[in-house]
């Protein structure tokens, strides 16, 4: 049994193990049942390891006494030759180290549910008075912005979750600004994904990031400035160098510019609207392109230092970097995997990214296992990213014959994240990109150039105004040729698809494009091909 396997087995385990913890009234009994198995496994594995050592010992001696005895005693040996090959150790001692593996992963998820502490909701229907600390950076939407507040008291002792606010474009507030309220505050509203039917549990989504309220358009008595935290001087920093995009970076171009080099989702509703139909969404959200990158980029300036020190400064940056942006589902995915990479790169050893999907994923779901049912942002990138892993060699034997390399790597990692998506996407949101790939096929290619210039003019803005406005302007004619794009591609017919599947379809879905992907890369690997033995994907943090 590989490691690779034994660390997929882990990974189901606690999933399985959250899950019947948190949706069934199972939890203890799992735990209870799951104990008993690994003791009774363990035995049972310790006493065939006795016995096969018996076994051995008593064959060696066999064999001693047999070497003195005559000739003809040498066709009593075929049966004992037979028994040789017999001992069940070798046979059984794979199922019994998968079961420990997964009944010891079941402990662990269901035992990591029972000390969740659900955390009380702020609930005041009458007019209340409240004083709150911004915790998080404005979202600003197309009639008003959105934030997360810290309350300090006045409502509750028990009550120690955040409350979402809801308040005019203007003035603006900023992260770190302590600010009194005053007025209702309610339970967060049911949003329905498609038609009238609840995929997604926004409630409970909210409730795990410690947000069990929100407040629609409150009084602001008070605005008070304070001395901010580490984290709060870093997310400061972030809306410094938006502001410097937005002054040489032209609307709405500038939009698309900061969100693809820091996450920002200030894009107005019919642009975000446009590049969902278009299936760039992806696109400006940040992920493990942009840490990947980042990594590139600081190894490369710090190349003179030595290896250990060129890690360290990379991994302190990388750390700060996530603060700065904040620690979105895909952000912490791809740095846990750059991590990865950077420690195999540190002790010499290859790096293998199907581990570090599978260890990253288990550190998300071990610190915050709710996540595993709620998060949406959560389950996109991993799935996105595990059609990478798995899937991206085949494609690339399946686009073996497109002419330009650069083409059949944004079609192959393209249809892989595609595919790895789009039952889910059809379960949880009830649409479908048509033309996704497509689109991808020729944005993908200005991505990491607008990325790059956007960078250049921020370090510009410090230097030289005119230098700046001219790289500026670049970045502004490459995001309008993607934004003309997408609108483009929303423009024609059945650009997006309207389609309700349920759970099992979904499930059924995956099922029939593994089996498809598995016979098609299996025949070319029979015609054509003859792939490395243990070859393993690099790059794929890049997603």
């Amino acid at each position: 049994m590989t490691t690779h396997t034994k660390t997929i087995l882990a990974v189901l385990g606690v999933c399985m193990g959250v899950v019947i913890g948190e949706k069934t009234v199972f939890g203890s009994e799992t735990i209870i049942v799951s104990l008993l198995l690994i003791v009774v496994q363990v035995g049972v594995y310790y006493g065939s390891v006795i016995a096969k050592n018996s076994f051995f010992l008593a064959k060696f001696f066999g064999t001693k006494k047999r070497q003195s005895s005559d000739d003809n005693n040498k066709e009593s040996k075929e049966p004992e030759e037979e028994v040789d090959g017999s001992p069940t150790v070798l046979k059984n001692s794979q199922v019994l180290v998968a079961t420990i593996i997964v009944a010891t992963a079941l402990l662990v998820g269901a035992s990591r549910v029972q000390f969740i502490e659900s955390p009380s909701r702020i609930i005041c229907t009458d007019a209340c008075v409240i004083e709150g600390r911004v915790i998080s950076e404005p979202e600003v939407k197309d009639e008003y912005q959105v934030f997360d507040v810290s309350v300090r008291g006045g409502v509750g002792d028990d009550d120690v979750s955040n409350i979402r606010v809801r308040v005019p474009l203007y003035p603006e507030y900023h992260v770190g600004e302590t600010l009194t309220l005053q007025g209702k505050i309610l339970p967060p509203k049911i949003i329905y994904s498609h038609g009238m039917k609840k995929s997604f549990d926004y409630d409970t989504y909210l409730l795990i990031n410690n947000v069990g309220s929100e407040m629609y358009y409150p009084h602001v008595v008070n605005v008070e400035e304070e001395e901010k935290s580490f984290t709060e001087i870093l997310m400061a920093y972030k809306e410094s160098l938006l502001i410097r995009i937005n002054m040489y970076v032209g609307e709405p171009s500038s939009a698309l510019a900061s969100g693809m080099l820091l996450g920002n989702t200030q894009m107005s509703g019919e642009l975000t609207e446009t590049f969902r139909v278009a299936g760039l969404s992806h696109i400006v959200v940040l992920s493990g392109f942009n840490i990947a990158i980042l990594i590139a980029a600081l190894l490369l300036l710090l190349k003179p230092l030595p290896l250990v020190l060129r890690v360290g400064v990379a991994g302190v940056i990388v750390v700060l970097f996530v603060l700065m942006v904040g620690g979105e589902a895909s952000v912490v995915r791809a740095t846990l995997m750059a991590f990865v990479s950077l420690l195999a790169l540190l002790l010499g050893r290859g790096y293998v990214a199907h581990q570090a999907l599978l260890l990253s994923f288990l550190c998300i779901i071990l610190y915050s296992p709710l996540t595993l049912l709620y998060d949406v942002s959560l389950h996109l990138s991993f799935l996105a990213t595990g059609g990478l892993v798995y899937m991206n060699d085949g494609m690339k034997k399946l686009c073996e014959k497109i002419p330009f390399g650069i083409y059949k790597e944004i079609v192959s990692t393209s249809l892989a994240a595609y595919l790895a998506t789009l039952p889910y996407v059809m379960y949880t949101f009830g649409t479908m990109s048509v033309y996704g790939v497509v689109t991808n096929l020729m944005v993908l290619p200005l991505v990491p150039l607008i990325m790059l210039l956007t960078f250049i003019t921020v370090l510009l803005s410090y230097i030289s105004s005119t230098l700046a406005y001219g790289i500026g302007y670049i970045v502004t004619s490459l995001s309008d040729s993607i934004i003309w794009i997408a609108r483009t591609i929303e423009g024609l017919p059945f650009a997006s698809l309207a389609v309700t599947v349920t759970f099992y379809t979904a499930c059924f879905m995956y099922l029939f494009i593994f089996g498809v992907y598995t016979f098609l890369v299996t025949r070319i690997k029979n015609e054509t091909l003859v792939t490395k033995e243990g070859e393993s994907i690099s790059g794929v943090i890049s997603y």
